[in-house]
């Protein structure tokens, strides 16, 4: 087939399929692709020790969404691969270990890029966030907290963990891998409805034919196999090739809750940088949680930051001070300064929001940059 040729059909397919990241919906036609992978065809040798992706980790099913899945990457949605290939950078080799560790197939890694496009501060318009796509009502069990300072959704380190352990529930349960990452899209529930419904068909594709998943999930499998088949033969497809290693990161257990501008500009550590490295932060306040925090760093920022959490003469965390006045109520204060009600009562412990005592000074967290307050001037 010829590129013009291949460039129109993508370019119609483009058109035909409505496109989004995590539900991507194809057109019924078969596509052929340019440049079928061969198993005459190697990738580049890696450099040191970084190795490339394992390659059929996954069924590879030759089915027609699975091509146009090829199609649309190759062509209309190349630039959206590359864009997930730079965004992938920072997690791409933690998520190789933590597959492996698992003891679970390498091509889950391009779930991500199924769900979220590796951005860990997209939000669906269902209200699934992060890198893995999470659900409020899902993160029960998956060791993820959701509170006043923390979304932890966001957690990259933390979601990858969960989503891992919720894949090996649904592989435990239904025994495939295919139907696994269904059940990551439509529910472990749903999916065991559809299998019931289908007389005994346990096989994802057959499963696609006869129409019997949703819409969304029946191109969710096709595009992972896709994405997979592609990064076994980066050069052969004609994108960048780089084995350059991802960064290390380490944690840092935090009991107590800290300002991360106090501690990157003690330690002299970039504070936006850190703070990206923690997109679970609602602000630049660490949570105070039952179980502690765990501040996500880069390896050379350990020791540096353990030396300033360390040093007893730091103040780590900012407060304002303010005397309550006649007429103040604790919403209209927490309103001012930024912060919720329950934040002002867990550094006041004993205080009463019903019966606020003239002349009592609040310990407030400083979250934002603002003057004094005054009554009244909170609803300006």
């Amino acid at each position: 087939m010829g590129w013009s040729l291949f460039r129109r059909k993508t370019l119609v397919l483009a058109l035909l399929a409505v496109w989004g990241i995590g539900n991507q919906a194809f057109a019924e036609a078969p596509v052929q692709v340019q440049a079928p992978v061969s198993s005459s065809v190697q990738p580049l040798p890696p450099a040191a020790s970084v190795l490339p992706p394992e390659v059929h980790a996954l069924t590879w099913e030759d089915h027609p969404k699975v091509r146009q899945a090829l199609a649309y990457y190759l062509g209309p949605g190349r630039a959206w691969v590359e864009r997930c290939l730079e965004r992938a950078e920072p997690y791409r080799d933690f998520i190789h270990m933590r597959l492996e560790q698992a003891g679970m197939p390498d091509d889950l890694f391009w779930l991500v890029a199924v769900e979220s496009g590796f951005n860990a501060a997209a939000t669906s318009r269902a209200g699934a966030a992060g890198l893995w796509q999470f659900m409020k009502n899902s993160v029960d069990g998956y060791g993820m907290e959701i509170g006043t300072f923390v979304d932890q959704r966001r957690d990259w380190w933390k979601a990858t963990d969960g989503a891992i352990q919720k894949l090996k529930d649904n592989y435990r349960v239904l025994g495939d891998w295919d139907l696994a990452l269904a059940a990551y899209n439509a529910g472990l529930g749903r999916m065991q409805y559809i299998l019931r419904k289908a007389h005994g068909e346990r096989n994802y594709w057959r499963l696609l034919d006869r129409g019997l998943l949703p819409r969304e999930t029946a191109g969710y499998v096709p595009q992972l196999v896709a994405l997979a088949r592609i990064s076994s033969h980066w050069a052969s497809w004609g994108f960048p090739v780089s084995w350059n290693p991802s960064p290390v990161w380490s944690r840092i257990h935090l009991e107590r809750m800290i300002d991360l501008r106090l501690l990157a500009d003690a330690a002299s550590v970039p504070v936006e940088d850190l703070r990206a490295a923690n997109p679970e932060l609602r602000s630049y306040l660490t949570p105070a949680l039952r179980h502690g925090y765990d501040l996500k760093v880069l390896a050379q920022w350990v020791d540096p930051l353990e030396k300033a959490l360390s040093d007893p003469h730091l103040k780590l965390i900012r407060y304002y001070l303010y005397p309550i006045h006649s007429g103040d109520t604790l919403s209209e204060i927490a309103l001012w300064y930024g912060v919720s009600m329950p934040m002002i009562e867990h550094n006041n412990p004993g205080l009463d929001r019903s019966r606020l005592k003239i002349g009592k000074v609040l310990v407030i967290p400083a979250m934002r940059d603002v003057g004094p307050y005054r009554n009244g001037e909170s609803r300006g």
